[in-house]
């Protein structure tokens, strides 16, 4: 909360909008859910202790935008202002969860672009019903509750199989 030049945080912003009801019409406080869930910040430390800071993470939109901040990871997709070919990215990260998707269009996607770990969360889901552990090319290497990371084998993809 921000009145001219004073600035209340927490219990002290909550007490002053509680007390003023003419604060309380004119400042509207927000109240936000979690960014990320636990599971998935669980996987991300995962990669964070056990991969190369060089190596790809190609999640959602939702999840990429956390990789680089969490894990410290590349991102395949993440931010638009800090993602070359940003909507190409968003385009082939659709496609990689959708089950029409043929394997030779996701083997294209991680060899072309260098994906090491694929992440498979809630928001992946949510973008189709591919079953990357039907893959002979990915290989689960992390998982909690309600996240899966597979570990991309690039041999395996990149020469086809």
């Amino acid at each position: 909360l921000v009145t001219g030049e004073s600035r209340c945080t927490g219990a002290r912003a909550q007490e002053m909008l509680n007390s003023e009801p003419a604060l309380r019409r004119k400042f509207r406080l927000m109240v936000t859910k979690p960014i990320c869930h636990s599971d998935e910040i669980v996987v991300m430390d995962w990669l964070r202790e056990n991969t190369s800071p060089d190596d790809v993470v190609l999640a959602s939109l939702t999840v990429g935008q956390y990789v680089p901040a969490i894990s410290g990871n590349t991102a395949f997709l993440a931010h638009w202002a800090q993602t070359v070919e940003f909507y190409d990215k968003e385009e082939r990260v659709a496609r990689f969860f959708d089950e029409a998707t043929s394997d030779e269009a996701r083997r294209d996607t991680v060899c072309a672009f260098g994906v090491d770990y694929v992440f498979y969360g809630a928001a992946e889901r949510a973008l189709g019903d591919y079953d990357l552990g039907s893959s002979p090319w990915l290989t689960e290497a992390f998982s909690s509750s309600q996240v899966q990371l597979f570990r991309v084998d690039s041999q395996t993809a990149c020469q086809g199989g």
